[in-house]
């Protein structure tokens, strides 16, 4: 069972599209009741850049009771081809079906937790950002969501109009992201969420020096040029 979806996700990686449809035609022959292999066909199709089609499997597996346990897999993958697809109404509506389908469960997904907090702070719905970041401050298990969310904190009280406690979430952000610089020299978005509460503290020769550091570990990044771009722009130097 599990060699087929292995065996899958090789070819995927290679593009070899057709033998992975292949190998999950013959697992499905084989195991008819395990839904798994409609989901990772879907992924297929979406490898291959054929989003619609991947999109239908896709929302016929949330009407089969069989895909239960498949839920959140399923909300997440239609959340990431609405998001290709830029699509943010959608985007938003699967993230939150998938956080409602983990709570029914009495659980938390701390991935899920992190992408709404992205999407609420690109929409401007600042009161549940704040809602998310808190509790990716809680989950704390994943260091990269955890800078993100002290960075968005602040980013969410400054545009509700609490500058005082924003200042204090970016100096909290700067310091955290310090601590994993430190730590992991190599994690690029530790200099990238740090760049960027400076910034917002107003400190830009800090900020652009660090993005000028971090360009020489990671001259192609492009999140990088565009923290870059962005501080610049505040600047008055794009």
């Amino acid at each position: 069972f599990d060699g087929y979806h292995l065996k899958c996700g090789v070819l995927c990686s290679l593009a070899r599209y057709e033998e992975a449809e292949q190998a999950l035609a013959e697992g499905k022959e084989k195991f008819r009741q395990d839904v798994g292999f409609d989901l990772a066909m879907a992924k297929v199709f979406v490898h291959k850049g054929e989003l619609e089609k991947g999109v239908a499997i896709l929302l016929a597996l949330l009407d089969d009771p069989r895909a239960r346990v498949w839920k959140k897999d399923i909300l997440m993958e239609l959340a990431r081809i609405a998001a290709q697809k830029e699509d943010a109404g959608k985007t938003l509506f699967y993230l939150e079906q998938a956080d409602a389908h983990c709570r029914q469960n009495g659980q938390r997904d701390e991935e899920v937790c992190y992408l709404l907090a992205s999407a609420y702070i690109t929409q401007g719905n600042y009161p549940k950002c704040l809602d998310k970041v808190q509790e990716l401050m809680e989950f704390g298990t994943n260091v990269s969501y955890n800078m993100a969310a002290h960075y968005y904190k602040g980013v969410a009280l400054q545009r509700l109009g609490r500058p005082d406690q924003a200042r204090e979430a970016y100096h909290l952000a700067v310091r955290k992201c310090r601590t994993v610089s430190l730590s992991a020299p190599g994690a690029v978005d530790s200099y990238i969420f740090r760049a960027l509460a400076l910034k917002e503290l107003g400190e830009y020769p800090k900020a652009l020096e660090l993005v000028d550091y971090v360009l020489l570990l990671a001259p192609e990044s492009a999140e990088v040029h565009s923290a870059k771009a962005v501080i610049l722009q505040d600047m008055g130097r794009a």
